[in-house]
Order: structure tokens, then C-alpha cells, then sequence
């Protein structure tokens, strides 16, 4: 009687290339836009897909349910859409631990401002007590007054982030940058100039199990 086979005892990997030189290739109609090129596609998807991981963690989806819709809305296997997710899982502890830094140091400036403020108070009123200048004791009131809007911009800012904290989020991030978004808004930089910083990366990770990463197999043309 033959011997029974465990399922999935072996497993083929196929291996693609990136940089056609010899003949054009291009991904599935279905993914790629245009006359981009199969890198361009894999990059925009995998961008794609962990702007929308980095979403889904915020909401606490889970990592198999990530995982298994990642691959369906954008077209990518089993390896790409479990490291996009652990790109945005990098990012967002990343954000967390920033948070926690930015709250400790507002915190710090902010002490430091109500001293500031308290002493521009002190030197004000002992400057009208013995009847200074009207132009002195006007300087010290503008000093009061900008040391007074320190502190309130300060404790603002320490409230959000306290709120951020206790809902268990973060501040919002934007994708390709902030500085770039913004520029793009003041008409400084042009907008496909931020698209392609949203999209111009593409990760990928190692398995010594594995021998590599199954999606990279590097080989010099004309090598069996």
C-alpha cells in the first residue's frame, strides 16, 4: 500500500523579476494603472496596504484579520501584507512612544513658562509700585503678556495630549509627511511630489527559516 504524502509537505517558490531586460513584463491589468512598471505597482499597493493596517490596528483589528484582507483588497501575498502590517505596527508604537516623550517635555516647558510668567508679574508690579516710566512699565506688560500666552498655548497643548493618552490614540498622522502636505496646501511643492512619498517604499524582511525572503531571490542573468 503507498505511502500517504503529508499535505503541504512541499512548496514551490516561483520567482519574478522586478528589472526586465530582455522582455517587457507588467502585473495583473487588474492592480497596475497605466504604464507603470511591476516595482511602481508592488510599491503603491504595499504603501497602500499599510496606510490601511496602520488604520485598522488603530481600531484594534487583529493581525490574522489584517492579514487576510490585506491580501484582497490590494493584491498582495501572504508575506507583503503581513510585513505591511508590521510596518504599521512599527509606526504606531513609534507615534505612541513619541506621544509619551511630547507629553513629558510639554509638561517641562510648561513649568517652565509659569515661572517666566510669574516673574515678568513681579518685576510689572514692582515697577508701577515705585512709578517707573510709562515706557518701561508698557515694555513689561507686552513681556506679561506674550508669557501669558505661552503658558495658555502650552496648556492647551498638554490637555490634547493628555486627551490623545487616555483614549488610547494618537494625533493624526499624515502619510509622505506633514511638512510636504503642507507645502503642497501653500502651493510650495506639487502634489505628486507627496503622492510619491506616500508610495515610494516597498518592505521586506528576511526568514533564516526560510533561507531569505521568499520574495527576493537575487540571481545574475544567465545563471541556471
Amino acid at each position: 500500500m503507498p505511502e500517504k504524502h503529508e499535505k503541504n509537505k512541499f512548496s514551490i517558490t516561483v520567482c519574478g523579476e522586478f528589472f526586465p531586460e530582455i522582455y517587457p513584463t507588467h502585473r495583473s491589468s487588474k492592480w497596475s494603472r497605466g504604464e507603470e512598471d511591476p516595482l511602481t505597482t508592488e510599491m503603491r499597493l504595499f504603501c497602500a496596504c499599510m496606510r490601511w493596517a496602520f488604520n485598522r490596528l488603530l481600531g484594534g483589528a487583529s493581525r490574522h484579520e489584517i492579514k487576510k484582507s490585506g491580501q484582497e483588497l490590494f493584491g498582495l501575498n501572504s508575506r507583503y501584507a503581513d510585513d505591511a502590517r508590521l510596518k504599521a505596527q512599527a509606526l504606531l508604537d513609534s507615534q505612541t512612544e513619541l506621544l509619551k516623550l511630547e507629553n513629558e517635555e510639554t509638561e517641562k516647558k510648561l513649568g517652565r513658562a509659569r515661572k517666566k510668567l510669574s516673574l515678568a508679574m513681579r518685576k510689572l508690579a514692582k515697577a508701577e509700585e515705585k512709578g517707573a516710566a510709562s515706557e518701561v512699565i508698557e515694555k513689561l506688560r507686552l513681556a506679561v503678556k506674550g508669557r501669558n500666552n505661552r503658558v495658555v498655548s502650552l496648556a492647551k497643548r498638554l490637555a490634547e495630549l493628555k486627551d490623545y493618552r487616555e483614549k488610547g490614540t494618537i494625533p493624526e498622522l499624515v502619510f509622505g509627511g506633514r511638512r510636504l502636505w503642507e507645502k503642497v496646501c501653500q502651493g510650495r511643492a506639487a502634489r505628486e511630489k507627496w503622492r510619491h512619498a506616500r508610495r515610494n517604499r516597498l518592505y521586506s524582511r528576511g526568514d533564516e527559516s526560510k533561507g531569505g525572503n521568499p520574495n527576493r531571490n537575487w540571481c545574475r542573468y544567465g545563471w541556471p
